[in-house]
């Protein structure tokens, strides 16, 4: 993963996300929280010029302590979704 910086990013985004680790994520991305902890939003925005050439930004919604969805938004306007149950 270290050659590839996008995959690293997606992979950190999965590990961190699903994991609870803070300091993870914000070794890629800026992070920033919306919601209430009945429902919540994540958005990670890319820290490396590399990978936001590829992702514009990864959004996780949820409630309580369970992620609901994992969007990745890339830069040329494509999406994918995965929703977590």
């Amino acid at each position: 993963l270290s050659s590839q910086p996008l995959l690293a990013a997606f992979a950190a985004s999965l590990r961190g996300v699903l994991a609870g680790d803070e300091k993870q994520l914000r070794e890629y991305f800026r992070l920033a929280t919306s919601g209430t902890e009945a429902q919540w939003q994540l958005d990670l925005t890319p820290i490396d010029d590399e990978v936001a050439r590829a992702v514009e930004r990864v959004t996780i919604t949820g409630h309580a302590g369970k992620v609901a969805t994992i969007e990745v938004r890339e830069a040329g306007g494509d999406r994918s979704m995965l929703q977590v149950r």
